[in-house]
């Protein structure tokens, strides 16, 4: 096979696929003397998602800790396909800082049908309008450092053009937890709707693994060899919002599909509260 990377038994022909590398090749068998070339694709296929988790805007959200690696001092990328109820304050991804309220990285859909996203200061907040209630969208904050507190802002929506800025503030927020649904310092904000598939990665992504996230509203891999976000180490923590998920009685665990092991535990959320509705 050309390139290399397809699980080939050279005896009796047969392609492994479990064990062989997303990518195009060309085949060639030879019988007697006799060859014949064959193009073929490995591609993966797309993860089922049947949950998301729904919020009531009144006092629900995910927990997710504050394990070190969450306290950001460089690039990092957060990603979450939301579907807001109503036009106020919904938090979607918040970890805040103990300097105030508006400090730590933090996304949330407002009034006037637009999400807004900061590093660590809200007064360098970015902004991408024209949202509706009651739609599912695709949200990308993407933060690169640039050195010291200075980075470069980018919020998409829906893999468009994004909406980008800058900062001279950036600092790792290294105190409160990470919130799904809520912020722990901006009180009256908790999300009433439903969210699903929040990643967070170490590192800034590109428009063209934005796009390949979104992919007409499937998420897909962005590493050949998996079906899935990725495999890289760079993703931190990845929550399903239902896949993956266990209730216990009380409270639903979220397990951490990524890197990091960070599991998140509903708060005042109901066994119910895990729907069928998805992007």
């Amino acid at each position: 096979s050309l390139p290399g990377g397809v699980s080939l038994n050279t005896s009796t022909g047969e392609i492994t696929l479990s064990s062989s590398t997303i990518a195009s090749y060309t085949i060639t068998y030879t019988v007697s003397g006799v060859s014949s070339s064959v193009p073929m694709a490995i591609t993966a296929a797309s993860f089922a998602n049947v949950y998301s988790m729904a919020f009531d805007g009144v006092d629900d959200y995910i927990d997710c800790g504050n394990d070190t690696s969450l306290q950001f001092s460089g690039s990092f990328t957060i990603s979450a396909w939301v579907k807001i109820n109503d036009s106020g304050t919904n938090a979607i991804v918040s970890k805040d800082s103990n300097a105030g309220q508006g400090f730590g990285y933090h996304i949330d859909f407002r009034s006037g049908n637009a999400v807004h996203a900061w590093a660590y200061d809200a007064n360098d907040k970015i902004t991408f309008t024209g949202l509706s209630t009651g739609v599912w969208y695709h949200v990308v904050y993407v933060f690169e450092s640039t050195g010291g507190s200075n980075g470069n802002q980018s919020l998409y929506v829906n893999a468009a053009t994004p909406t980008t800025g800058s900062t001279t503030n950036f600092a790792a927020s290294t105190v409160k937890n990470l919130r799904i649904g809520a912020s722990e310092m901006i009180s009256g904000i908790q999300m009433n709707g439903n969210i699903d598939e929040v990643a967070i990665w170490s590192s800034e992504l590109g428009a063209s693994e934005v796009t390949q996230i979104y992919n007409s509203g499937t998420p897909i891999a962005l590493d050949s060899n998996v079906g899935n976000y990725t495999s890289s180490a760079n993703l931190i923590s990845w929550y399903r919002m239902g896949e993956e998920a266990t209730w216990d009685g009380s409270n639903w665990t979220l397990e951490d599909q990524g890197s990091g092991g960070n599991d998140g535990t509903s708060q005042n959320m109901v066994e119910a509260d895990r729907e069928e509705d998805t992007p």
